[in-house]
Order: structure tokens, then C-alpha cells, then sequence
């Protein structure tokens, strides 16, 4: 045998084998010859017997090696095991459940699953129980799990019955975040779908108000009596209010824009503090927190002061006993976790406007649902569930996002994020001026609705211009080919059939890139803006608009084409 081998029981017994084999050779029969070879003989039996020992001893340290790693895969797992008797005894739990609910693996076993459970979904785990040990099938079910000072936390459990079927087997997993995720896709669906519905009921006002606005700014002049004057401003007023709420359903549906400024919302905020404390009851504390290191956002300022007054209109309302309302802004910057569920918002610094309540607050049931269209939790005659969604779509349209944080009796924070710009430019002012006559100038009017063409040629032509007309851009197209030397300026409507008012821009600019262009719409996305913006186009006209504002642009339209050819 080598030195340097080990001793091993193996080597034990060999040894022992050769001592016993050279015994039977020399002494094959004497007494002492075979007391030698038992002797011999237990001790290979007690080798054989220490290397079973040793096979074993290994064989527990796999078993309980084994065992370590089952039990950290079954205990730390991101989902919760259960064993479950039929009335939802716990039998089992690994530690990712008993975190689930919010309590010690020692307390749970043995209590009741139901007893964690929403009172109003206990039914739903009963069934889940009945149906698996019933049928022996595979079930499923999602419960809430309330937790004291937390939100609700939506589980879904699968699970089949044990092979003995004495107990079931069950998978617990939260899922609020899918569900919250799936909710919010639902929302922008629905928003989606009913843009696209406003968007066309808007489409087809636009076009009845606008004749409305051009007749009534031209009979105002041709009706001498005050009495007449006085119900054609009634008439106006009524056709500027209805334009008005068509704005509302496209800020909210497509997020159409209007002028907007780069400005500071530290002036509108005191602006709105100051018109709170005028008009809100006594019983109201107001409390005005302004951080000193704001940054200027690019906005429509008539649009963000409504956003605003739409949301401390709310929480007045939600105060009707007394409270307190708050109103402050912060500088934050937005990571990717921050903006998640909210595209398309990017990343960067933004300013946060927050309006607080201490008032009734919002059910969470009804906290998904806050920024639906006329969804409200008002009584029908303080709310017409129109306010949350404007605002959200005008936020929106402004690149920023609404949330909203709720309790029932303990008030709500809405907070409005807006991304911050880095200069500031002078305000947009509105055309007041009086627009200069005409002098005959032949201007090509677009639109596929004849009353809406035929007024506003009328408008153009007591004005002193010459219009004609064509009711799409393929028409207009060949109109102005026709009489390309004639035509000064081209007025043309966005959505018209055969060929759109931008694809008849694009092609307009490539005939003549000098060729002066307005384009009146009620509906015109970023997108289609942009694309306008790029053929040269800087008239843009809402829709509908008044014949002063639109006489104005067609004056200042001329003017600018006659002093580029000076």
C-alpha cells in the first residue's frame, strides 16, 4: 500500500480482506486459524458498516442541502404559497404571503384567510374555496386587501386542490400595479374614443357658428335702430359662448391649442388668491405657499387660470362647513418612475401647482374615474362633470399631467405638473385694430360647407375684395392654376374631403412660395400645426371667428406680401 493513500474505510476494508485471505492460506483448519478469521470477519463487517454510515451521512447533507434550497425558493418566492382547508383555514404560508398580508407567519397559521380580506370580497374567497374542492379544477379570483392607513391592494389567487384533497394549494399575488396600468389604458381609451366623438361634434358647431359670428358683426352695421343693434349683440353673445364651450370640447379631446406665452405662474397664482378671497365664503382658511425658484412655463394663460379655477372651485364645493383650502407651487424634477402612465411625458424639470382641501375628499372607487367627462360626484345641479376633464385635457395639451390623492373625510390634493422653459417672451396681444378696406384684391376661399364659404364671401366682398370659391383642395388646387396671376391670398379651412387644407398648403407652396396663406380651423393638432408651420404658414385663425378678426388678417396678410415685394 502507498504511504501517501488515505486511510479510508475502502482501504480499511481491503486491508482487512488480504489480512482474512492470507489467513485461510496458512492456517486453512486449526481452531485458532478460525477464530482468527471471524475475528477477521467482523471486522470487515464493521468496515462495510462505517462506510454505509458514511454513504448516509452524505446522503442527509445532499437531503438537507436540498431541503435549504427549497425552503429559501418556496419562502423568499415574489408570490405568496398558501395551503388552504375548505373554510380558508391556513395551513401553510410561505413568508412572501405572510408579508402579503401585512402579519407574522406564526400569527397566520392556523386563522381564517377571509379574516385580511375586504368584508365585501370575503364572498369571493368562499366561492373560489367551494369551487376548487367541488370540481378538483384549477380557480381563480382577485380580492382586495385593505391595510390600515394604506391603499387598497388588489390579490389574485390560483388554486388547485392537494393530491388528497383534504386541502388546496393556492398562489397569492398582487397585481394593483397591473391593474392600475390596465386602468389607466382603459382611461386614455376612453378619452380617445370620446376626443374623437367631440372632435366631430365640434367640427360640425364650428361651421354652424361660424355664419352666425360674420352675419351678426355685419348686420351690427347696417341696423341703424339700438333696439335691432341690441338683440343682434344678444345673438352674438350666444354664438360666442357656444364657440367658447366648442373650445372647452377640443382642449379636453385633442388638446387643440390656443395662443400661448411664456409666462410666470406665480402672477396667476396671486391672481387667483386674490379673486378667492373676494369671493369665498368666510368660513374658508386660504393658505398661499409660492417657492422662490420658479421657472417661466409656455401656456395659454386663459387656459391654465380656468384649469386652476376649475380646481379650487372643486374643493370649495367639497368644504361646505368650513376648512381649509391650500394653493402652492413647486420647482420638481420628474424621473422615469415619475412620469410612468402618463405619455407621452418626459423626463425634466417641471413646476407643480397644488390645490388642496380638507373637505369631504373622493372614494377610491371613484378616484379612477375623476377626470371622465361628465362623471361627478356633486349633486346633479353644482356639477356638470365637464370641469376635471377640460382641465385634464388642457394640461395635457400642454405636455404636463393632472393626479390627484383622496381620502373620504380627509380632503384631496390635486397637483398640475407643467414643463418649465428657460426664456421669456413677450405676450401675444389680440387683434383690436380696425381692418383697412379692400381694394379689390382677388382672394381664393376654401371650405367644403357652403354656409359657411358663403358667408364669409359675403364678409370679404362688402369689405371691398373679390372672392372665389372652391369646396376642396383638389378644386382649389386647379382654381388657382387657373388664375395664379390673379389670386393675392388664399383663405382655406383643415378637414375637408379629396384633399385636406394641409396637403393643399404643401402644394400651394410648391407652385408659389411667396403666395400669402390663412388657415381658419377649429380643430388643428400639434402635429398638422407643425407641418403648417414648416410650408410658412404663420396666419392661423380659430374657428369659428368674428368678421373683425378675420378682415384684420386678411388686411395684414396683403400689407405684408405688398411691403415684401417693395
Amino acid at each position: 500500500m502507498k504511504t501517501n493513500e488515505p486511510i479510508t474505510p475502502a482501504v480499511r476494508r481491503q486491508a482487512a480482506e488480504a489480512r482474512w485471505n492470507a489467513t485461510l492460506d496458512a492456517h486453512p483448519s486449526t481452531p485458532e486459524a478460525y477464530l482468527r478469521r471471524m475475528q477477521q470477519e467482523l471486522e470487515v463487517h464493521q468496515i462495510e458498516l462505517e462506510m454505509q454510515n458514511e454513504e448516509l451521512r452524505a446522503a442527509q447533507a445532499e437531503v438537507q442541502a436540498g431541503l435549504e434550497r427549497y425552503t429559501d425558493l418556496y419562502d423568499f418566492a415574489p408570490v405568496g404559497y398558501f395551503n388552504l382547508a375548505a373554510d380558508g383555514e391556513v395551513k401553510l404560508v410561505n413568508l412572501t404571503g405572510a408579508a402579503l398580508l401585512g402579519i407574522e407567519r406564526a400569527r397566520l397559521v392556523g386563522r381564517r384567510l377571509g379574516l385580511f380580506l375586504a368584508e365585501s370580497d370575503r364572498p369571493a374567497l368562499s366561492e373560489f374555496l367551494s369551487q376548487i374542492f367541488a370540481s378538483g379544477n384549477r380557480q381563480s379570483c382577485e380580492v382586495a386587501l385593505r391595510l390600515e392607513g394604506k391603499k387598497p391592494v388588489i390579490l389574485r389567487l390560483d388554486g388547485r386542490p392537494t393530491p388528497g384533497g383534504g386541502e388546496c394549494r393556492a398562489v397569492l399575488s398582487d397585481v394593483t400595479e397591473r391593474r392600475e396600468m390596465e386602468e389607466q389604458l382603459r382611461h386614455a381609451q376612453r378619452v380617445a374614443a370620446i376626443g374623437t366623438l367631440s372632435a366631430g361634434i365640434a367640427h360640425d358647431i364650428n361651421n354652424t357658428l361660424a355664419p352666425i359670428l360674420m352675419v351678426t358683426g355685419l348686420l351690427r352695421e347696417k341696423v341703424a335702430d339700438p333696439h335691432g343693434r341690441e338683440l343682434i349683440e344678444i345673438v352674438r353673445e350666444s354664438a360666442v359662448r357656444g364657440a367658447n364651450v366648442v373650445q372647452m370640447l377640443l382642449a379636453f379631446s385633442r388638446g387643440v391649442e390656443g395662443e400661448r406665452v411664456v409666462m410666470e405662474v406665480s402672477r396667476l397664482l396671486k391672481d387667483m388668491m386674490a379673486i378667492m378671497r373676494e369671493t369665498f365664503p368666510r368660513e374658508l382658511t386660504l393658505k398661499y405657499d409660492l417657492a422662490g425658484d420658479l421657472r417661466p412655463v409656455c401656456a395659454n394663460p386663459t387656459q391654465l387660470h380656468q384649469v386652476l379655477m376649475n380646481l379650487c372651485l372643486n374643493a370649495r364645493d367639497a368644504m361646505p362647513n368650513g376648512g381649509t383650502l391650500s394653493l402652492d407651487a413647486r420647482s420638481v424634477t420628474l424621473n422615469e418612475e415619475d412620469v410612468k402612465g402618463h405619455p407621452p411625458v418626459q423626463t425634466g424639470l417641471y413646476v407643480a401647482l397644488r390645490v388642496g382641501d380638507t373637505g369631504t375628499g373622493i372614494a377610491s372607487d371613484d378616484l379612477q374615474r375623476v377626470f371622465d367627462p361628465f362623471f361627478t360626484t356633486k349633486v346633479r345641479e353644482k356639477g356638470t362633470g365637464l370641469g376635471l376633464s377640460v382641465s385634464f385635457g388642457i394640461v395635457r395639451s400642454h405636455g404636463g399631467f393632472i393626479t390627484v390623492e383622496s381620502e373620504l373625510g380627509r380632503g384631496s390634493t390635486f397637483s398640475v405638473f407643467l414643463p418649465t422653459v428657460m426664456e421669456k417672451s413677450a405676450v401675444i396681444a389680440n387683434l383690436v385694430e380696425t381692418a383697412p378696406a379692400g381694394r379689390g384684391e382677388l382672394i381664393l376661399l376654401v371650405d367644403d360647407e357652403p354656409m359657411v364659404s358663403d358667408t364669409m364671401k359675403l364678409v370679404l366682398e362688402f369689405a371691398g375684395y373679390q372672392v372665389i370659391i372652391a369646396g376642396d383642395g383638389a378644386e382649389a388646387l386647379q382654381l388657382y392654376r387657373q388664375r395664379q396671376d390673379e389670386v393675392k391670398l388664399v383663405l382655406t379651412d383643415l378637414m375637408m374631403p379629396l384633399m385636406d387644407g394641409a396637403a393643399l398648403i404643401h402644394q400651394l407652396r410648391a407652385l408659389n412660395p411667396k403666395l400669402g396663406i390663412i388657415l381658419v380651423s377649429g380643430l388643428l393638432e400639434s402635429e398638422k400645426r407643425t407641418q403648417i408651420e414648416a410650408d410658412g404658414v404663420d396666419c392661423i385663425l380659430p374657428k369659428p371667428c368674428d368678421r373683425q378678426r378675420l378682415l384684420v388678417a386678411v388686411a395684414r396678410q396683403l400689407a405684408r406680401l405688398e411691403n415684401a415685394r417693395m
